[in-house]
């Protein structure tokens, strides 16, 4: 994620709007107010009514274990609850045997709803990597698809080892994302995603995700972080000014 910004100030009367400011259409008497401690869904909600929409895009990478049902009826449950959850989600499903990971593009709030009440397929979610205020997505809708390995290996990737995987899927997700065409269906994205199988993650990268808890949170513990008080203006670039050294990083 971003870092923060140095005590961002709200403008006072003898100072003009900044541009982000002049962007957003927020008064000075609203930055005043939100200048002081607020949480991340604080200004969602502020910045959403200003608009009169959910103005801020998110992505989230998250795991979960493989859920009691078929394949068919996973896709079919999760597709479901993506078309009618109340915002457009976009992105791929990677799945192995025993688990699943996820990255996932939609409005802030509809991902924060997801975190805080996930449907029964997503059973044991552990968020990996967040990020709001992204500037565009990279994926035209959703699509799930399986990951193999010619060899199956059986012991947990290393902390460390991971932490660097991790950056090195988010970046290809992006790269992943960038290779489909806007118009791209289902079979098209799912023919693209087959084609660049060398960006794919290993079902062992997902398993240690999934297992490793110092470079994921349980879903409770970081849905809370929406609701944490931090100081920070509307007018600020900085959406979200997580504390260094944090394992939830910007894709």
């Amino acid at each position: 994620m971003a870092e923060p910004a140095d005590q961002p100030q709200a403008p006072t009367e003898a100072e003009p709007e900044t541009a982000a400011a002049a962007d957003t259409g927020v008064a000075d008497a609203d930055e005043a107010e939100l200048a002081t401690d607020v949480s991340l869904y604080e200004v969602q909600l502020a910045r959403n009514a200003v608009l009169g929409r959910d103005v801020l895009l998110a992505r989230v990478v998250f795991v979960a274990y493989f859920p009691e049902m078929s394949t068919e009826e996973m896709r079919a449950v999760l597709a479901e609850y993506f078309a009618s959850a109340g915002g457009h989600f976009t992105g791929a499903m990677f799945y192995a045997e025993t688990s699943t990971l996820h990255a996932l593009e939609a409005p802030a709030l509809s991902l924060r709803a997801l975190l805080r009440r996930p449907p029964p397929a997503l059973d044991g979610l552990r968020v990996v990597a967040y990020i709001d205020n992204i500037p565009a997505r990279s994926f035209p809708s959703w699509v799930a698809c399986k990951v193999t390995a010619s060899k199956k290996a059986t012991e947990l990737i290393e902390p460390e080892t991971l932490q660097v995987m991790i950056t090195e899927f988010r970046t290809n997700m992006l790269r992943l994302g960038h290779a489909m065409e806007p118009s791209s269906s289902a079979d098209e994205m799912t023919a693209t995603i087959r084609q660049n199988a060398e960006l794919l993650p290993s079902p062992i990268f997902v398993t240690s995700c999934l297992q490793t808890e110092s470079c994921s949170w349980a879903r409770e513990e970081y849905a809370q972080t929406f609701l944490a008080a931090h100081s920070f203006s509307l007018a600020s670039e900085t959406v979200w000014p997580a504390a260094s050294g944090t394992v939830v990083a910007g894709l």
